[in-house]
């Protein structure tokens, strides 16, 4: 099975998308967490 045309672009242009807003959200989450904590 090929992945070509819409389905295969727009299937891994979705998972691009989820792949980058995870990153975005784990950055945030440790930049939230970085600056809660005391810093020593």
């Amino acid at each position: 099975m090929r992945l070509n045309g819409r389905f295969g672009h727009h299937h891994a242009e979705r998972h691009a998308r989820e792949r980058i807003d995870k990153t975005n959200n784990d950055m945030e989450l440790f930049a939230f967490h970085s600056t809660a904590l005391p810093v020593k």
